[in-house]
C-alpha cells in the first residue's frame, strides 16, 4: 500500500511540475483571439521580473521565464529560440516594458526571418501592443509632453527598445545620468536615428527631448517593417491577425509627426567619443542568422 501511495505522490508531482509551466502555443492562439482574458490565462503563473538599475530586467529573471516557457537551455537572444522570443513577447504583452530585454536588433531579426510558434509570439505581442499603443500619436506632436508619452509607448511596444527611452517617457530628467544614457549621446537612439526609417540627418538628429522622440519614432516604423517582412513566414491564423494590426499601425504611423529640428553641429560629441571618454566600448553587437526551430523543440538550441 505505501508502495502504491508512493507511485501516487509521485505522479501528482510530475502533474504538478507540468501544470507549473507555460505553453507557446497556448500563448499563441491566445493572441490570434485577441482576448486579453485568454492571454492573461496563458501568462498566468510566469515568473515576474523588475528592472535593475540600469533599466534591464535580471538575466536570471529573464532565464526563469525561459524556462518557465520551456526552454532548456536559459534565455539567449544571439540568436534567440523560440522561447527567448516568447519571453520577450511576455515582457511586452504582460509587462509593457520592451526595454527590460536586450538587443533590438535580435527581436527585429526574428520577426523578419524566423519561423516557429515562439516567433509568432513575439510577432503578434508587438503588433498588438504598437496597435494599442500608437492611436493618440496619429497627429503632428508638438509639447514636451508628447514626446514623453511617444519614447513611453515604444519602450513598452518594442523589446530591445532603449532604456533611455523608458527613462524619459516616466519624466526623467534630459540631461542627468551618465553621458550614454541622456538622449543625446545614447547609442541606442544614435543606432535608430541611423536606421533607413529615420531621420535625413541620421545619427547628427537634433538634440534633448525630441531627439530621443525622432529615435523612438524610427524604432516602431522599423518594427513595422519588420512586421511586413516575416508575415509571411507565420501561420495562416497568425497572418490573419498581424494583417489586421498592421492596417491600423500603419494607418497611425502616415499622420505621427513629429518636431523638425537642425541637425547637431559639426563639433558635438558623439556616440565613439563619449563612450570612449566613459571607458565603455561602442560596438554593435554581432548576430548569426536566425534559425528555423523544429516544433516540438521550442525552447532548446537547434537540432
Amino acid at each position: 500500500m505505501r508502495r502504491r501511495e508512493g507511485y501516487v505522490l509521485v505522479a501528482l508531482a510530475l502533474v504538478g511540475c507540468k501544470r507549473g509551466h507555460g505553453d507557446i502555443a497556448v500563448l499563441r492562439d491566445a493572441l490570434v483571439g485577441g482576448n486579453a482574458a485568454s492571454v492573461t490565462s496563458a501568462t498566468r503563473g510566469a515568473p515576474t521580473c523588475e528592472a535593475e538599475a540600469g533599466g534591464r530586467a535580471p538575466d536570471a529573471c529573464l532565464a526563469e521565464i525561459a524556462t518557465w516557457l520551456g526552454s532548456q537551455s536559459g534565455f539567449h537572444f544571439d540568436p534567440p529560440d523560440q522561447a527567448a522570443d516568447a519571453t520577450a513577447a511576455l515582457v511586452v504583452v504582460r509587462d509593457g516594458h520592451g526595454e527590460w530585454v536586450p538587443a533590438s536588433e535580435a527581436w527585429l531579426a526574428s520577426v523578419r526571418t524566423g519561423t516557429g510558434a515562439g516567433v509568432d509570439v513575439l510577432r503578434l505581442a508587438m503588433a498588438e501592443k504598437i496597435a494599442a499603443s500608437i492611436g493618440p500619436f496619429a497627429r503632428t506632436l508638438d509639447s514636451d509632453d508628447d514626446a514623453r508619452a511617444l519614447m513611453g509607448a515604444v519602450a513598452s511596444s518594442v523589446p530591445g527598445a532603449c532604456d533611455t527611452y523608458a527613462r524619459l517617457g516616466a519624466g526623467g530628467d534630459v540631461t542627468a545620468g551618465p553621458p550614454e544614457r541622456t538622449a543625446d549621446h545614447s547609442p541606442c537612439v544614435q543606432k535608430d536615428l541611423e536606421r533607413r526609417t529615420g531621420p535625413r540627418e541620421r545619427g547628427r538628429y537634433g538634440q534633448g527631448l525630441w531627439r530621443g522622440a525622432e529615435g523612438a519614432r524610427s524604432l516602431w516604423k522599423e518594427a513595422s517593417v519588420a512586421l511586413h517582412a516575416g508575415m509571411g513566414r507565420a501561420d495562416a491564423p497568425v497572418q490573419a491577425a498581424l494583417g489586421a494590426k498592421l492596417g491600423e499601425i500603419d494607418a497611425a504611423l502616415g499622420k505621427l509627426v513629429t518636431k523638425t529640428l537642425p541637425p547637431q553641429p559639426d563639433n558635438s560629441m558623439f556616440m565613439s567619443d563619449v563612450h570612449g571618454d566613459a571607458g565603455v566600448p561602442f560596438r554593435a553587437l554581432p548576430l548569426r542568422p536566425v534559425q528555423a526551430r523544429p516544433a516540438g523543440n521550442p525552447g532548446g538550441a537547434p537540432r
